[in-house]
């Protein structure tokens, strides 16, 4: 719900008008084959990543979550997931077709993931994706449990950046010279987010964490 004010040159008086904005958050179809696959088709949430603030390795996002929202306010995306699990080993496959912005088939993107527990309390993540007139981009995500504390590190690569960069270019009191653009497909790119939490449990039902996050973000 949107609250517009809109002045009366006439007489001078301003006008209150009230537009109501609906947005489709998630409708979504799912099914199983054994009880070994299962696949979700249709507008739903999906996150990747471990860190708290930013999360690289999350390559399905449309848009990156805004950190000082107080809930994730990003709607679901149009995915038909397939996801493999295997209990057993603590292990998670998937497999995501992305429909989002998608007119043609050669327009669909492919994202790929691997989840591996190991050591009781640890997880290693893998993941890749791939899209037409877009970046391939790999991913490595861990996280575990060190003594109290809880850490985590994502690292993303990427090749075939389309967007352009920018070099050069002075503030000098003459002529200024402004800075040339260029892009570099071939260069691989890399983004990494780490943390560490520690958990102070005040109560039986409650805890307070602190935390440091570091970024890094050659994309800018």
């Amino acid at each position: 719900e949107q609250e517009t004010s809109i002045p009366n040159a006439a007489n001078g008086e301003v006008t209150r008008r009230t537009t109501l904005e609906q947005s489709l958050d998630e409708l979504w179809f799912k099914w199983d084959i054994a009880r070994t696959v299962f696949m979700t088709f249709g507008k739903q949430h999906l996150k990747w990543g471990s860190g708290q603030i930013w999360n690289p390795t999350d390559f399905t996002a449309r848009e990156v979550r805004d950190p000082f929202a107080l809930f994730d306010r990003r709607l679901g995306q149009n995915l038909f997931k397939i996801h493999v699990p295997n209990e057993k080993m603590g292990f998670n496959y998937y497999a995501v077709l992305q429909f989002d912005d998608a007119e043609r088939n050669e327009d669909l993107g492919l994202a790929l993931r691997g989840e591996f527990a190991f050591l009781g309390s640890g997880e290693l993540a893998l993941t890749a994706q791939a899209r037409n007139n877009s970046a391939q981009r790999l991913g490595v995500d861990v996280s575990s449990a060190l003594g109290p504390f809880d850490v985590n590190v994502e690292a993303a690569f990427s090749k075939r950046q389309k967007r352009s960069f920018y070099r050069g270019g002075t503030l000098d009191e003459g002529i200024p010279v402004l800075p040339t653009p260029y892009q570099d497909e071939d260069k691989t790119f890399k983004q990494v987010s780490s943390g560490l939490r520690y958990a102070v449990k005040y109560s039986e039902d409650d805890s307070i964490y602190f935390g440091a996050e570091y970024f890094y973000n050659e994309l800018g």
